[in-house]
């Protein structure tokens, strides 16, 4: 089972991320990204900040892109796939 940190950690120019664990190794990393390659992302249409979510998971080969979602908590389910921890 993942366990994923409780906040978002602003540690990269990319933006804030969040981890998850298994086995006291860190399996997991959704980032909050801003940009990509310095193209900013678009503002939603009320003008309140728009973020895209970069979902990235370790299978102990090295990190891996699982995709960019739209909302972290899809980035988080599109993690936990990857790494077989859900069926769907």
């Amino acid at each position: 089972m993942l366990s994923w940190s409780n906040c978002w950690t602003s540690a990269f120019v990319e933006g804030p991320h969040m981890d998850a664990w298994r086995g006291g190794h860190r399996v997991a990393r959704v980032v909050a990204m801003r940009q990509i390659s310095s193209v900013p992302v678009m503002q939603h249409p009320s003008g309140r900040e728009r973020r895209l979510y970069l979902a990235m998971v370790n299978r102990g080969e090295g990190w891996e892109a699982a995709g960019v979602f739209g909302t972290a908590n899809k980035a988080r389910r599109e993690c936990a796939k990857a790494l077989r921890e859900v069926n769907s």
